[in-house]
């Protein structure tokens, strides 16, 4: 096929006119998101977002790569504290071998906190593996919804601050308010000297059919496990765990593409709170068992204070619906 160059010359001109008429917000949304994250450790201590970013923890689970190998594998990924003796995560950093439910998994476990004096300094304990949300079979191609399961830690971490869950009838985070994600992205991971990194200002854009929600957080592998936060009346709370992000591209940087969430609600929830309710772990190291550590494994410490007053709802509705990942 030939084209005329009056004709070529006409078409190229239209073009232009075109994308010199669209309006500032048009060229605004189809801009490259902006990487907002920073280590949690820049934070003040006393910072509501830092307080709650304490409550991510490092996973590291080493399993055989077949039934009956040795430990010849190794995954990490990002936890959250949701009591004082248990880290939520995402199933599928456990490895895809089956775990013994007689005698679990050992994972190592490591919490970053701030010390009386300042310091952000980082306390490992062992963990065992309580429940996963897909059983303790051998995980290959799963339901998305499944992707979870709860570690006993052995002791309670130096500090620990557990992160409460977001009142039942909140629902699913809004576009409008205001969400953070939380963990150990790969293209900032250094095994010497593990940071927990957080996007402090990002949304949830959309929810699939499966429930699973889409975001804009920045996020990508080793974010596998940490918690999506969301800002209400009380502070930061836990609303959801990621548990699919893309990977590093070939230059070892962060896509900046979609991440999916799953929803801490209905079975799911249940099954914490349950587990959280018969929970008990001994202080760590040398501390005595105080009051506040009493109040803090009981089992209402997953449930935030009495609201004051009920926020207004909007009539804002679901997202379009798409099929899920």
């Amino acid at each position: 096929m030939t084209y005329r160059p009056a004709i070529l010359f006409t078409a190229i001109v239209a073009l232009a006119t075109t994308a010199l008429s669209m309006p500032a917000g048009s060229a605004a949304a189809v801009q490259t998101p902006v990487d907002r994250r920073l280590p949690v450790a820049d934070l003040a201590p006393n910072d509501r977002l830092s307080m709650a970013g304490q409550a991510v923890v490092l996973v590291r689970s080493r399993f055989p790569s077949a039934p009956g190998d040795v430990l010849d594998t190794s995954e990490t990924g990002s936890g959250v504290l949701v009591a004082p003796c248990l880290v939520l995560t995402a199933r599928h950093v456990l490895g895809t071998a089956p775990i013994d439910p007689a005698i679990g998994r050992s994972v190592e476990t490591t919490l970053f906190s701030h010390t009386a004096t300042g310091e952000f300094k980082p306390s490992t304990s062992m963990a065992v593996v309580r429940a996963a949300g897909g059983g303790f079979g051998v995980w290959t191609n799963r339901s998305v919804t499944d992707d979870w399961a709860l570690l006993e830690l052995k002791q309670m971490p130096a500090n620990a601050r557990p992160v409460a869950l977001e009142p039942v009838d909140s629902g699913v985070p809004q576009s409008s308010r205001r969400v953070a994600l939380v963990g150990f992205p790969a293209d900032h991971f250094d095994p010497a000297e593990p940071r927990p990194w957080v996007d402090p200002d990002c949304r949830v854009t959309e929810q699939l059919a499966n429930r699973m929600l889409v975001t804009s957080c920045v996020a990508t592998s080793g974010n596998s496990g940490g918690p999506l936060l969301v800002l209400g009346e009380g502070g930061w709370r836990l609303a959801g765990l990621l548990t699919r992000a893309a990977p590093l591209d070939v230059t070892g940087r962060v896509t900046l593409a979609d991440n999916f969430v799953l929803p801490l609600t209905g079975r799911i929830r249940g099954q914490i709170e349950e587990i959280a309710r018969s929970n008990r772990c001994p202080p760590p190291t040398g501390e005595a068992r105080t009051e506040s550590a009493e109040r803090s494994a009981s089992p209402g410490s997953l449930k935030p204070p009495p609201k004051v007053s009920q926020p207004q709802r909007l009539g804002w509705r679901p997202w379009r619906r798409r099929s899920p990942p």
